[in-house]
């Protein structure tokens, strides 16, 4: 039952991942409904609020990303990731309004323009009211529209008194001017768009930058120097093509790499946690595999330490000369089968010739004794040479070590 309830949780947990990484990986159109699921199902990842807020801000929804920013920030307190994108998401609506403003100005200033025109370039009744709404609008240039709207009043045909006691000429009513809010075209909004979208998209670059450790300040949005020389740093770390232009092929870059580096720190975990059971052939080859699937990890020069010292620790112990001297007389003890001549003692035996073999018997003895003896130098000596290899090595590695430190 337990097997199974562990099971269980280690499938959810799976899954969980699963999904974070889904969302964090996925395209702005699929991260809406993507990481609106993860965060549904209890989720409480940071980077899960960042991205559905920054998704919601490049689909439009302005309310909605402020909304889940204040969120995520009640839980996060602080987040540099979060701060920086609601400061940009404000900045973005300050940026829509003035954009209204100046609308409505530029409509002001043209409603006086034309009214101006129509003062000075119009006859009758029509200049008349166009001067008279010039001058409710505006005090500039007074003086020039009072003397044509006098101009243009005295030029009127006199009506006699009858006429006026019968019925008075009424000029139409002066409607009162009411601003005129023009609302920004759909390029204008497309390409307010595009640039805060940009704007994201340089800040989350900043942000994995800094992750990295290549320092960029402030994730700003701004492609300046710090962002460029950063860039610069981060691909020749990785020994790529340096490409300090931002595009989305760049964040990818840098999300791939990000990926490689988590593998790399848990295969340099794997490693130590082998050093701490002993076992340091599996140490080294994790090691080695932390080094290639990330150039960008930095490994603990005690870790090397403890990896070099493992692995001499493991090596054959060279036998001393005292060693050698004491083993070589076991070897040579082997001609006790010149035994045989107490054959010879027999007096009946006229065969002598049979005894004679016995030199023949000690040298073929002593000759393996001899040809062991020759083998087991040559083991100590590659032994040596090996142990001679890898004490360069080592020394080599101290050196590189120190310089760098």
């Amino acid at each position: 039952m337990a097997t199974l309830l562990l099971a269980c949780t280690s499938y959810s947990m799976s899954t969980h991942a699963q999904s974070v990484s889904d969302c964090m990986t996925a395209r702005q159109i699929d991260a809406l409904s993507i990481c609106k699921s993860v965060l549904d199902s209890g989720s409480r990842n940071v980077d899960i609020y960042w991205k559905l807020a920054s998704s919601q801000y490049q689909d439009g929804q302005q309310e909605l990303a402020s909304k889940t920013l204040n969120e995520a920030l009640s839980l996060h307190p602080g987040n540099s990731r979060l701060v920086s994108l609601q400061e940009i998401i404000a900045a973005a609506s300050t940026e829509q309004k003035l954009i209204i403003r100046s609308s409505k100005v530029n409509q002001d200033s043209l409603d006086k323009g034309a009214v101006k025109i129509a003062c000075l370039t119009k006859s009758g009744a029509e200049a008349i009211n166009a001067c008279q709404k010039r001058l409710e609008l505006t005090s500039e240039d007074g003086d020039r529209i009072r003397a044509r709207l006098a101009l243009l009043e005295s030029q009127q045909a006199p009506i006699a008194p009858a006429a006026v006691a019968t019925a008075q000429p009424t000029l139409p009513p002066v409607q009162p001017t009411v601003p005129v809010i023009v609302q920004p075209t759909a390029g204008e909004l497309a390409v307010a768009e595009r640039r805060n979208a940009y704007r994201v998209l340089v800040a989350e670059v900043q942000t994995t930058l800094n992750d990295f450790g290549f320092n960029v300040g402030s994730p700003d949005g701004v492609s300046g120097g710090r962002t460029r020389n950063a860039l610069s740093e981060f691909y020749t770390a990785i020994g790529a093509p340096v490409n300090t232009s931002i595009s989305a092929a760049t964040l990818d870059d840098l999300t791939t790499e990000k990926r490689k580096l988590a593998n790399a720190k848990q295969l340099l975990r794997q490693s130590e946690q082998s050093i701490q059971q002993g076992n340091s052939q599996l140490a080294e080859q994790q090691l080695v595999n932390a080094k290639i699937a990330s150039k960008l990890l930095e490994i603990p020069i005690r870790h090397e330490q403890a990896v070099r010292t493992a692995q001499i620790e493991t090596l054959p112990v060279r036998p001393t000369t005292t060693q050698i001297a004491t083993q070589t007389p076991a070897v040579t003890r082997a001609p006790v089968v010149t035994q045989i001549p107490r054959v010879t003692q027999a007096p009946l035996v006229t065969e002598v010739p049979r005894v004679t073999p016995t030199p023949a018997v000690t040298q073929t003895t002593t000759g393996n004794s001899v040809q062991q003896f020759s083998q087991l130098m040559g083991q100590i000596n590659i032994l040596q040479g090996k142990i001679r290899r890898k004490q360069a090595d080592q020394a080599q590695q101290l050196d590189r070590m120190r310089n760098v430190l």
